[in-house]
Order: structure tokens, then sequence, then C-alpha cells
């Protein structure tokens, strides 16, 4: 990650129910490898692994079709929107395959966002 000094990265309650990724906890080159107590074989959630919304000043989003989004919630500003490939309402040949004329209308596609409490000229630039 690209992050700014002090800023961590957490995952807030957005709908996904299964076990989410741990911070590196043992120096490298270990830091991927340990195990720790609340992984499960079972992709189980684990309540503990997230943050409140609330503590959050930036969110990355990938908005699918009928989600949930925080973009249409008061308070959040989008910063930036890229299109993203949507594999599961995407044909397997036209995503391995790039065919001129032909991919990018079968190709779906949602949107990963990244949102911020502030207006992105305000984070950049100080208060106005």
């Amino acid at each position: 990650f690209f992050l700014p000094p002090g800023a961590t990265p957490a995952f807030y309650r957005a709908g996904f129910d299964g076990l989410l990724p741990s911070p590196f906890s043992a120096p490298p080159p270990d830091g991927s490898r340990a195990i720790h107590a609340h992984f499960n074989d079972g992709n189980r959630d684990e309540p503990a692994a997230y943050t409140s919304e609330d503590r959050c000043d930036v969110i990355v989003d990938l908005e699918l079709p009928g989600d949930a989004a925080p973009r249409s919630r008061a308070g959040w500003h989008v910063w930036a929107r890229r299109p993203f490939l949507d594999a599961d309402r995407s044909p397997s040949w036209s995503r391995a395959l790039y065919v001129p004329w032909l991919t990018a209308g079968r190709n779906v596609y949602a949107n990963y966002s990244v949102l911020g409490r502030q207006p992105l000229m305000v984070m950049l630039h100080g208060s106005v």
C-alpha cells in the first residue's frame, strides 16, 4: 500500500461475511506466514477484524450492481472512480482473451471508488 505515515488499512462491515486478511505481525520474511488464533479453515467471519466506519477517513469500495455503497451516504466525497472487470457477470472467454471490437461489448465492469470524508482539494491543500 502507498499510505501516508500514520495511516492504517482496516476493514469495515459492508456485506462480506468471510475471513478477512490480517496485518503482518511478524518481521520479514515470516510476516505472511504467521498463523493467527482467529484463522479457521471454514472461512468463517471474525467480528474482531472489523473497525467502525466512523473511524475511517478514506474508503476504497468496489461498487457492484445492487450493493449498498457509501457513495450514496451523506458526508462522503468521491475522490476517484475506475472501472474494474466484474468476473461474475462477464463470460470467461472474453475475460481470458482480448478480441478487438468484440471483447469490450461482452465484458461487464463495476467501479472501484476511493471516497473521503472531505473533498479531495481540501485534503490536498488544507482548509479553504
